[in-house]
């Protein structure tokens, strides 16, 4: 692909699947405790003797029983406040689901400080339970033995769950407030359109191909992953185009096309439909069986590659807002807000199909993605269908469509696009406009969407 890097494929779907699970990281930290707690007695024994005056000072001096009960202590105390955190971290997550969008879960199950907080509880409480089996009482087989470095590591270790714990609710309090739950998800948005490929015209002799090699998909969910590397080898292989009909984001359905195959020239007249041409090579199940494992299809959406899935959340939070059970408008200007620059960032980069080509400059690729159309629909169309009822609302959405009109200028047709979502908005709020102090308010709105477009 030329001007872009490529994909790191099946590792970086991995990578943004344990990324976005809670437990990798918190079960890495009950490892690593683990481990420290059957290894650090062991150093504790071969030490124990030669530790100098100054060590022998700090670290824990008393007998077997005060080190069990010190371990015990630990151990209890550690896997309460676990139960604590993953009680308010499902709490958040309900929160989150009922009041915003369910679509933001995902977010809040890859914070890193929710994992870091669970891993150093769980680990904690892992590497106290492993050392208090090494204390021993004297007897007489056996001499009296105290991890004197592992029970003082497990105080510390106590100490660090303190701090933790004010840490987590602290950024728990933070978390479940709206304003910064925005900014984190424009945030993202606003790094997946910085690597998305930018959208080009493809080809007249790649548009409508019903020809080729098709590959359905054998599963129900979302594409969340394209290792496009993938993809643009195993074109360049067989001499020939993937069409990528379902890229990231895409819903997937067995039976449903995900990518065909296609000879980089059209077929001659008079060639049978769903006959493989020349260049394409057999369709066989080696050739499904690449395509499907480049095109992942996981059971919800990811935005690791899907350059709208940030709009989509941003607008379910205003549609949420602005429904009859909350009746929030603030929440949804808010979101409007937001999503009024996110939507200028995905104009003004280029929503669309995109083409990816090999190292001679070859398209190998045709991914299809949403159009100006479909994101107009998605960020102005279905926010207006709840929040047409309120003037605030409808002069963010009018707001929203002067920033997109400034980024979409050069191109008459989707200004054109634009324009007429304006006039949609102006029916919608037409029973505002009998107001005259809220008509006031749409009208101005509106010439500033009208300013925007003439570029005056």
């Amino acid at each position: 692909m030329r001007g872009r890097p490529r994909a790191a494929g099946g590792a970086s779907s991995i990578s943004e699947a344990a990324r976005a699970d809670l437990w990798p990281l918190p079960v890495a930290f009950v490892v690593v405790a683990t481990t420290a707690g059957v290894l650090l007695p062991l150093l504790d024994q071969a030490v124990d003797e030669d530790l100098p005056l100054f060590v022998r000072t700090v670290v824990f001096g008393g007998g077997p029983s005060a080190a069990r009960d010190i371990l015990l202590t630990v151990a209890g105390a550690f896997m309460t406040v676990s139960s604590l955190t993953f009680s308010l971290t499902v709490v958040t997550l309900q929160l989150a689901s009922s009041q915003y969008s369910p679509r933001l879960l995902r977010s809040f199950a890859s914070d890193r400080a929710v994992q870091v907080t669970l891993g150093v509880f769980l680990g904690s409480f892992a590497y106290a339970l492993v050392v208090l089996r090494t204390v021993r009482e004297e007897t007489s087989a056996t001499p009296e033995f105290v991890p004197r470095l592992s029970v003082t590591l497990s105080v510390v270790l106590a100490l660090v769950g303190v701090i933790t714990l004010v840490l987590f609710l602290a950024h728990l309090s933070r978390k479940i407030r709206i304003e910064p739950i925005l900014v984190d998800v424009h945030a993202e948005a606003s790094r997946v359109l910085a690597r998305t490929q930018p959208a080009e015209p493809v080809p007249a002799h790649l548009q409508g191909r019903t020809d080729g090699v098709p590959v359905t998909s054998t599963r129900t969910g979302f594409v969340t992953h394209v290792d496009s590397a993938a993809l643009v080898e195993l074109a360049r292989e067989r001499d020939a185009v993937v069409d990528l009909l379902a890229s990231a984001g895409a819903v997937a359905v067995p039976g449903v096309v995900l990518a065909r195959l296609v000879p980089r020239e059209p077929p001659p007249a008079g060639a049978r439909a769903g006959e493989a041409p020349s260049g394409t090579g057999a369709h066989d199940a080696s050739l499904e069986r690449d395509v499907r494992r480049a095109v992942a299809v996981g059971e919800e959406r990811s935005a690791t590659q899907d350059p709208t899935f940030g709009l989509r959340q941003l607008a379910d939070v205003a549609m949420r807002a602005v429904s009859s059970s909350l009746n929030d408008p603030t929440t949804a200007v808010h979101a409007i807000t937001h999503l009024r620059a996110a939507t200028a960032e995905a104009l003004e980069l280029g929503v669309g199909d995109a083409l990816l080509r090999d190292d001679d400059g070859q398209v190998r690729v045709v991914l299809r993605r949403d159009g100006v159309p479909e994101v107009l629909d998605l960020v102005v169309g279905q926010p207006l269908l709840y929040g047409s009822g309120d003037p605030m609302v409808v002069v963010a959405l009018l707001d929203l469509l002067a920033r997109a009109a400034e980024a979409v200028r050069p191109d008459a047709e989707h200004l054109g696009l634009v324009l007429a979502a304006r006039s949609r908005v102006l029916a919608a709020a037409q029973p505002l406009r009998e107001d005259p102090r809220w008509a006031a308010l749409v009208d101005a709105a509106s010439a500033r969407v009208g300013t925007a477009a003439s570029g005056a």
